[in-house]
């Protein structure tokens, strides 16, 4: 219906949130600001930066190259949507939103040292993915300062899952911590959690 009407909505949260297909969707979780998150902190003339995925094609059109398995992911694969890490700045005083491409390599379901949430931070962890398929292949620490990026790969046929960044217990860094992710072995029909 957004489609459409040629509707754009956006909606701020720090909590986690999927399924957004047109132009840029936050859900927002009403308690948060409540119980003194970051959003309770905003104010009249702050700027907000929203660092996320931007999907350069969230419609792929099918080429009809492929297995039917392949043709059937084309809407989800990493590569086919382009999905690259961006930033937005929204002005809450003139209105005015800009943006930047913080990578130009593919990556996607992002995210960072919790304990930076509603602070400026350095590093993005994020899935790489298998092209054509919906499946990741490694990790990526995003360095958003200098543009540096970082890449694990796992072994061929094993794939990960959305990945958490635990800090080290007595950490002095925003990095200094591990990276924890679920893992399939395609090859040895096994599963295991990597850290």
């Amino acid at each position: 219906l957004c489609r459409e009407r040629n509707i754009v909505i956006g909606l701020m949260t720090d909590a986690r949130f999927s399924g957004g297909s047109v132009g840029l969707v936050i859900g927002h979780v009403g308690p948060e600001a409540a119980l003194g998150g970051p959003i309770a902190f905003i104010e009249d003339g702050d700027e907000i930066v929203l660092d996320g995925f931007f999907q350069g094609d969230p419609e792929p059109a099918d080429d009809g190259t492929g297995t039917r398995w392949q043709r059937a992911f084309r809407f989800l694969a990493l590569d086919r949507m382009q999905t690259r890490l961006h930033r937005w700045r929204l002005n809450l005083v003139t209105g005015g939103v800009t943006e930047e491409p913080l990578s130009g390599n593919i990556s996607e379901f992002g995210t960072i040292n919790a304990a930076h949430a509603g602070e400026s931070y350095r590093y993005a962890y994020a899935a790489t993915g298998k092209p054509g398929w919906f499946l990741f292949d490694g990790l990526v620490r995003h360095d958003v300062v200098t543009g540096e990026e970082l890449n694990y790969r796992f072994a061929d046929g094993v794939y990960g899952s959305e990945t958490a960044m635990a800090p080290r217990v007595g950490s002095r860094g925003e990095d200094d911590g591990y990276l924890v992710t679920l893992t399939t072995d395609m090859n040895a029909d096994t599963s295991y959690c990597l850290v």
